[in-house]
């Protein structure tokens, strides 16, 4: 089991160490709030086909749905399925900074594409969407 040491002597998990250097990246300042999150939705092309990226200080997971076919995985210690990876998913879990990354491999294998520029954020940040959407089109 992997863990990061935080300033107060703490440990964070790999997933929790992810999500703090995810927001360092991006800029986002929870601003000492504890609870914070980032939330987003991407629909594809094919009305059957959706992302979801959940980020939270202690973990983060992505659901992935395909037709009837859906995975499910989080990252926290380790990426492990969260429910079912019908999709086979699991092996090919990027570092949380590699999303978008990861989201052009599944267009090219799903023969998709994502509207990204449309992504539906919730957070607990006053300007995430602003922030996030930009992230999700770097690639």
């Amino acid at each position: 089991m992997l863990k990061f040491p935080t300033m107060d002597g703490a440990r964070l998990t790999v997933g929790a160490s992810e999500s703090q250097m995810w927001l360092d990246e991006t800029g986002l300042d929870p601003r000492g709030e504890r609870h914070w999150y980032v939330e987003i939705t991407l629909d594809s092309d094919d009305p059957r086909t959706r992302f979801e990226l959940n980020i939270y200080p202690e973990e983060w997971n992505f659901v992935f749905r395909s037709g009837k076919r859906v995975s499910s995985i989080r990252l926290t210690d380790q990426p492990y399925v969260h429910g079912c990876d019908d999709h086979q998913l699991l092996d090919s879990v990027p570092a949380l900074a590699k999303v978008p990354t990861f989201l052009s491999a599944l267009e090219q294998r799903f023969a998709i594409t994502f509207v990204r520029h449309r992504a539906v954020v919730r957070s607990t940040f006053l300007r995430g969407s602003s922030i996030v959407k930009p992230w999700l089109v770097f690639v």
